[in-house]
């Protein structure tokens, strides 16, 4: 039991760190305006974060679904930029 309790606590650890190294690239890429342009696609963007593809996938799914960005191919526009790196993306 104990095991399976610190191995949770583990994981949330670990998904919310990929989460917010997320958010905090997308704020220091977005210029003035509010737009990211990739530099690279986002399985390279996942390994430059050292964080799963599927994750960050997902995450940046989440992030559009609550109305945080708007994703188009290799640019992203950062709706509202406060909540991101304090967002339970």
């Amino acid at each position: 039991e104990r095991i399976h309790f610190l191995s949770d606590k583990l994981s949330s650890v670990i998904l919310s760190s990929g989460k917010k190294k997320l958010a905090e690239y997308l704020l220091h890429q977005m210029d003035e305006d509010g737009k990211v342009t990739l530099d690279c696609s986002l399985t390279e963007l996942a390994a430059r974060l050292h964080v799963g593809r599927a994750s960050l996938y997902r995450d940046l799914d989440h992030m559009e679904q609550r109305g945080l960005v708007v994703r188009k191919r290799r640019t992203l526009w950062i709706l509202h930029p406060k909540p991101l790196p304090n967002e339970d993306i």
